[in-house]
């Protein structure tokens, strides 16, 4: 163990965090919220609250009870699916809980392997009382073979269901998905909150559009043997808030780094903007703007370039990163962005009234717009509206196609977004469809939809029903 991670394993257990019963008062809405009076609820003292289900309440894909179900702040719904420990890269092989108890500051399971009861698993949830971000929770498994053969090969490692939040990792970024290659790391990024995952080693695994499965080691576990294994969840505002502490924990030497992001004509800061770091291997680290435009993060020695996004603007250029030797003084760096810009769009169909559409936007003089995560509404470069709304746009020329399912016509416009200029009236696309084909008793429907509340989706429900409206569907 590192000094580092020891220094931080003391600290939590002078402080220790208490455990308590889910009471209905501490339910809060949310895309993926589980959690249920009579589960366990472990609250830092940040706020962060870690849910483990009863032990005889399964929740998605899990086996049993006595797993991770909701992690999120106090004050936040929750976005996250759950997790479970995943043995022998064979989904959906995991534990079995049979007992789940309460200490102080954990939660401890017992059970065994749902592919062999010779396979003894116990797994204990631990609060970490950690000033450097809100919600620390150390993950300790140990799986014992109480065989009488050897199991050889036997991978160890977890299944998580991400949600609403984006994964991420150092080196591919956000495209994970499809990837098995070995990661500092794993992370995801939430409009409110990110969780980051980390062991001592890195981690290998495969991941889908929404799951990862990390695999942290593969041991021979002999007859009577037992291993465990350890990993830090750690939760804040944004991911690079806490790439700090995962750096303590794996013992790696980062240089803390401030970062900011500022409206080009003004100087004010840009809050909520997304800054990326690239560095020789990739995507190092990302985070988003707090309300005075920075970003606290640390990084490893070396040359980077800054780069971003802010919803609404266009990014004036990237920029040179130096992060000197861990000691020397850092200046950080600074990105700036224009003015936002935005445009109000109108569907109407043949009667000039108001209706659901959805509109789809490409590039001419910039690239197509990022309006957030694909799995939304307003998202990727398409927006889906229930009805007339001012939108949030980077300034430039953009080719427009305005549909609303193969039922209605196609309309296609090029349109200039200005920057907003107060007291004056935003840009604006009205646009009207015509009906193509008659119902004639028939309905538009779409029999097979996924939504956040199931394990493999990240759509919340209303922006599926706003989606499904601007589609066309009856």
């Amino acid at each position: 163990m590192s000094p580092a991670l020891a220094l931080l394993c003391l600290v939590g257990l002078a402080q220790a965090q208490s455990v308590r019963p889910v009471a209905p008062s501490d339910l809060v809405p949310g895309i993926s919220a589980q959690a249920q009076p009579g589960d366990l609820l472990l609250e830092s003292a940040g706020g962060i609250r870690f849910v483990v289900s009863a032990p005889e309440r399964r929740a998605g894909l899990q086996a049993t009870g006595g797993n991770l179900v909701d992690v999120h702040p106090a004050d936040v719904g929750d976005v996250f699916d759950g997790m479970t420990p995943w043995f022998d890269r064979r989904y959906p092989r995991q534990a079995a809980w049979s007992k789940v108890e309460a200490g102080p500051d954990f939660v401890r399971s017992r059970g065994v392997d749902t592919d062999d009861a010779e396979l003894a698993v116990e797994q204990v949830l631990q609060l970490v009382a950690d000033p450097s971000v809100p919600g620390h929770l150390r993950i300790r498994t140990t799986v014992t073979n109480r065989g009488a053969l050897p199991r050889p090969g036997h991978d160890l490692g977890d299944i998580i269901g991400w949600g609403g939040l984006q994964h991420f990792a150092p080196g591919p970024g956000f495209a994970l998905a499809g990837t098995d290659a070995p990661l500092p790391w794993v992370g995801a990024e939430g409009e409110d909150y990110a969780l980051l995952l980390v062991a001592a080693e890195p981690l290998s695994g495969p991941h889908g559009a929404s799951w990862s499965d990390p695999v942290y080691t593969v041991v021979d576990l002999a007859p009577g043997a037992s291993h465990t294994y350890e990993r830090h969840l750690l939760v804040g505002r944004t991911l690079g808030e806490l790439a700090g502490t995962a750096a303590a924990i794996q013992g790696r030497a980062v240089q803390a780094v401030e970062l900011q992001a500022r409206d080009a004509a003004t100087g004010e800061p840009v809050a909520d903007a997304q800054l990326i770091v690239r560095g020789a291997a990739g995507t190092s680290m990302l985070g988003r703007t707090d309300a005075s435009g920075r970003l606290r993060t640390a990084l490893a020695p070396g040359s980077y370039r800054l780069g971003g996004h802010a919803r609404g603007r266009v990014r004036v250029a990237e920029v040179d990163l130096q992060v000197p030797a861990v000691g020397a003084s850092v200046g950080g760096a600074t990105l700036q962005f224009s003015p936002p810009g935005r445009i109000r769009l109108v569907a109407t169909d043949g009667q000039d009234q108001p209706m659901p559409a959805r509109f789809t936007f490409v590039g001419v003089d910039r690239p197509d717009p990022d309006l957030g995560p694909p799995s939304r509404a307003i998202g990727g470069n398409r927006v889906h509206l229930a009805s007339p709304e001012q939108v949030a746009l980077p300034p430039g020329r953009y080719r427009v196609t305005v549909s609303r399912g193969p039922a209605w016509s196609l309309v296609t416009r090029e349109v200039t977004v200005r920057p907003a200029v107060a007291g004056e009236d935003p840009s604006e696309l009205h646009v009207s469809l015509q009906r193509l084909v008659a119902k004639d008793g028939w309905l538009q429907c779409d029999l097979h939809t996924h939504a956040a509340p199931s394990f493999d989706s990240a759509i919340p429900l209303e922006d599926g029903l706003i989606a499904a409206a601007a589609e066309g569907v009856d």
